[in-house]
């Protein structure tokens, strides 16, 4: 995964530092991956952070969605947004980075039945 800071028209002109980024990766047995990432905010001095973020990720397979689970939303990521290149290379211009955990999927990820309880 690499970062690269660009110019963002959504938020604040330029892309967060991503020094204060939060990330991490997942994997299951079926070969899906997940991305996760957030920026640390004082949320004492701070009510509420919003900014953008640009990288590449290889090495992971689609589809692609972006989750929300404060919200529970799961998103397709246009094209203005989501360059899939060769060799399962991913670029990703301008994601959209909160004060707590935004999740990239890859692959078959979020199943049905990993949303449903499980009967004995």
């Amino acid at each position: 995964m690499i970062f690269t800071p660009k110019e963002s028209p959504r938020v604040n002109g330029r892309d967060c530092d991503t020094r204060d980024l939060i990330y991490g990766g997942l994997a299951k047995a079926n070969s899906a991956r997940a991305f996760v990432y957030w920026n640390t905010t004082d949320l004492v001095t701070v009510q509420s952070y919003e900014s953008t973020v640009t990288l590449e990720i290889t090495g992971v397979k689609g589809p692609v969605h972006l989750v929300d689970p404060m919200d529970g939303s799961i998103y397709e990521l246009p094209e203005t947004v989501l360059t899939k290149e060769k060799y399962d290379r991913y670029s990703f211009l301008n994601l959209p980075v909160k004060d707590y955990p935004l999740v990239l999927t890859f692959g078959n990820f979020l199943l049905e039945c990993d949303r449903l309880p499980q009967n004995p």
